[in-house]
């Protein structure tokens, strides 16, 4: 199988993976005698796969940053609820990484021999430590934004999500790239997340109003409280009605608040 079927045949690719194929890169180049690396989890970081490219030249700098550019584009669009992460077994899942204050040197084994043995093995620099593998809907972006670097996230994505995203900014189906090619771009999938999206900024935004008209301290900060709101909800409407406790009730509004929240920022 020649490495650009196999792209075809992963139902979902790392997302520096993805940039560097829509730049025209097979990430495989980046390390030819361990093309295992590149279809690895993503233990080295975020976007290791471009680091590596840049740090190995495998490429003109114009693809290389062409493939930066998509990156900062792709995780906008998770951020603006365009494009919906996924891994083989959940979907709406990103990692959080947090930048460490020492960079540390980890160790790679490019092959095993018929008796176990490590062979091949080279070194290779970590720069951020796995903190969170959660839900889109779940983190706080502006707090990811604000820390200078010190936190950043990246995300797997399925072949078909990414061609039907590609295919809502105007670009045709004979324009996707070969690694897309087959991908099932039903916009059903999509049409639910988007539905699901719409109906949590609606209720956000009713958050918002029921805040508005109670006073300071169904505030926090600029936000609506939801714990406050929640206790009002759970006064007004007994949990074994709803089946849902405090805590329950309260991660439901919470969603709903940072949805609306994300959502007046667009």
């Amino acid at each position: 199988m020649t490495p650009m079927n196999i792209w075809r045949s992963q139902s979902h690719i790392r997302i520096d993976n993805a940039c560097l194929l829509l730049a025209g890169i097979d990430p495989w180049e980046v390390d030819p005698d361990c093309p295992t690396l590149a279809l690895d989890d993503a233990l080295w970081g975020p976007f290791a796969s471009i680091r590596w490219a840049y740090e190995r030249e495998v490429r003109q700098k114009e693809q290389l940053v062409s493939a930066t550019a998509w990156l900062g584009r792709l995780k906008r669009a998770v951020i603006k609820g365009e494009i919906q992460p996924s891994d083989e077994e959940d979907k709406g899942l990103i990692r959080v990484w947090k930048r460490l204050s020492e960079p540390q040197e980890d160790t790679i084994a490019k092959d095993i021999d018929v008796t176990g043995k490590q062979i091949g093995i080279t070194t290779s620099t970590i720069f951020y430590e796995l903190i969170a593998y959660d839900l889109v809907d779940s983190i706080d972006f502006d707090v990811l934004a604000s820390s200078e670097g010190d936190f950043d996230f990246d995300f797997d994505v399925s072949r078909s999500e990414l061609a039907r995203w590609l295919l809502s900014l105007g670009w045709s189906e004979v324009e996707l790239p070969d690694f897309l090619s087959g991908a099932d771009t039903s916009l059903a999938f999509s049409k639910s997340i988007t539905d699901e999206l719409r109906i949590l900024e609606s209720f956000g935004l009713l958050a918002e109003l029921y805040a508005n008209q109670h006073g300071p301290e169904y505030r926090n900060g600029a936000k609506p409280n939801a714990t406050r709101i929640v206790e009002d909800m759970l006064n007004a409407i007994p949990d074994d009605v709803t089946n849902m406790g405090e805590r329950k009730l309260k991660s439901h509004v919470g969603d709903a608040i940072k949805a609306w929240e994300r959502k007046k920022r667009r």
